[in-house]
């Protein structure tokens, strides 16, 4: 399965005709988040009411969708799912890290999945992720924009969502997953100045790819670049093992259009190994 996600704020007219597209050549989920935290960063909040007009008009349909949460105001956020819920949408709720545990039952009661936010960027998320899991007693839990990988094999989320997969044409970085045995890999273009070691060679080269290239500067830039290409192909190869050996959703967070066209044509490549 192919999983994307997508913030409202950054779908487009054009993004929408390439995630129908995509739709129709290899099957999809598409999730939708309300891109609450990326408006919050900019300075220019959500409208709930924008968002509701969105989710009526646009084509292709989410798989699920998040309820428009307010950063910084547990309060707010719930008064916003209550108010999805009376319109007659079915949002995921989101439990934001700070919030009493005690309100994670009350949204079972009107939803089978909650997620967690609060985790981007903040100090001791994985010793969060740890302590509040039992307070969701194996009920489904999508975990926003958090990835680590030795938490997802602790704690066995029903799904999660990071950007990661476009660190190599934002910072030289990648992050190779090892198909045989499910263990990650970090290196970066430094690493290529020199010949690598004959491990990391070899797991290149389980890509399809030789070493030799990444040395090349022009093979690190932009997101159609090889670096980009070896960390989409990367991730796409470790959401298909999650699911299939932790059952485990793992959904890639598209920045673009440009972006989305490049990590499907990974997915094609990878899921014929499959």
């Amino acid at each position: 399965m192919f999983n994307i996600l997508v913030s409202y704020p950054y779908y487009k007219d054009n993004l929408e005709a390439e995630i129908i597209e995509t739709s129709k050549n290899v099957e999809t989920r598409f999730f939708l988040d309300s891109g609450a935290f990326t408006a919050w960063k900019s300075g220019n909040p959500v409208e709930l009411d924008n968002y509701c007009r969105f989710l009526d008009s646009i084509k292709s349909k989410p798989w699920r969708y998040l309820a428009l949460d307010v950063i910084g105001d547990p309060h707010k956020s719930m008064v916003n799912y209550e108010i999805m819920l009376k319109r007659g949408y079915t949002p995921v709720p989101i439990f934001t890290r700070g919030e009493d545990p005690s309100v994670i039952d009350e949204l079972y009661k009107t939803t089978d999945v909650v997620a967690i936010g609060g985790l981007v960027g903040t100090k001791k998320n994985k010793g969060f992720v740890k302590g509040i899991m039992p307070f969701f007693n194996g009920r489904n839990v999508h975990l926003l924009g958090f990835t680590n990988k030795s938490m997802i094999k602790t704690v066995k989320p029903y799904s999660c969502d990071s950007s990661v997969a476009h660190a190599a044409s934002k910072f030289g970085n990648l992050q190779l997953f090892n198909k045989k045995n499910g263990e990650w890999v970090t290196c970066g273009r430094l690493d290529f100045s020199t010949r690598p070691s004959p491990e990391l060679m070899e797991l290149i080269r389980s890509y399809d790819i030789e070493p030799k290239d990444l040395a090349f500067n022009r093979n690190w830039k932009s997101c159609i670049g090889l670096g980009s290409n070896l960390n989409y192909r990367s991730h796409i190869r470790a959401s298909i093992a999650y699911e299939k050996k932790l059952g485990v959703k793992y959904f890639i967070a598209l920045p673009s259009q440009n972006h989305l066209k490049h990590i499907r044509a990974a997915y094609e490549k990878e899921i014929l190994l499959w």
